[in-house]
């Protein structure tokens, strides 16, 4: 609706007023634009890895990734954006594939996941994830935000308009979920693992959906609820390894 996207652009403009406030800075249009085309660039190289992941032959593992994108959450963007070219061409020079033949292949679903522990009990049971749908995976890193006149049109339409979140209303049934199996015949994919954080109420209320219309789709689905910190590793893993092996026919 025109009233949120202006509440939302609002908003957007008084954070930014705040922080010129509380830090005694000025924020320029141009210095938003300068490092919006910086980010756009680490997203350009983080979907290049993305296609190295979720190939017929992966040259790189879901928990390799991870371990680099938690990485560059702590570090300054233009040392974030070297350490992914390091890493490209790395990755580019494996002659071998990394993931061991007849791998189930899955998509990721789900809250907020920096945990590559979680993907490496995946891979342990069996599984590749080649592809994910998560607020710090390729949700956050598949489209540019648009460089415009504007820097805060340009991030009210990336993150209000085009983010495929649940807090974000997007329609219902296949209006809401067609994204998903589209991202799920691309790569592949014969399940989907759902993670949600405890009390991350818009992925819950989602799951039910969710689940039903990729069944209908023919796709598996399994939830693991979390309290951020994978303390029962051990029931997860076994939840884990079941639905892996039920995927593969074993």
């Amino acid at each position: 609706h025109p009233w949120s996207q202006d509440f939302y652009y609002r908003e957007l403009v008084f954070f930014k007023e705040s922080l010129e406030r509380h830090f005694q800075i000025e924020i320029s249009n141009e210095a938003l634009a300068a490092s919006i085309k910086l980010y756009n660039s680490i997203r350009k190289l983080i979907r290049a890895l993305y296609v190295m992941r979720g190939g017929s032959n992966p040259k790189l593992l879901s928990s390799e990734l991870m371990d680099v994108l938690v990485a560059g959450g702590v570090l300054p963007p233009e040392e974030f954006l070297q350490l992914l070219q390091e890493v490209a061409a790395e990755v580019d020079l494996r002659s071998e594939p990394v993931v061991p033949s007849g791998s189930v292949r899955v998509l990721v679903w789900g809250s907020i996941l920096d945990h590559p522990h979680f993907y490496r009990l995946i891979e342990d049971a069996g599984g590749q994830v080649v592809a994910d749908d998560t607020c710090l995976g390729e949700r956050f890193w598949n489209k540019d935000v648009p460089v415009t006149e504007d820097p805060f049109a340009g991030l009210k339409e990336n993150y209000l308009l085009n983010f495929q979140c649940p807090r974000v209303d997007r329609g219902a049934g296949a209006q809401r979920f067609a994204y998903l199996s589209e991202m799920a015949k691309q790569y592949g994919v014969q399940g989907v693992i759902g993670y949600v954080l405890s009390f991350c109420d818009p992925h819950k209320f989602d799951y039910p959906d969710l689940r039903d219309y990729l069944e209908k789709e023919g796709i598996p689905m399994l939830l693991i609820d979390d309290n951020y910190g994978l303390l029962s590793s051990g029931a997860i893993n076994t939840r884990l390894q079941a639905f892996i092996e039920m995927l593969s026919g074993k």
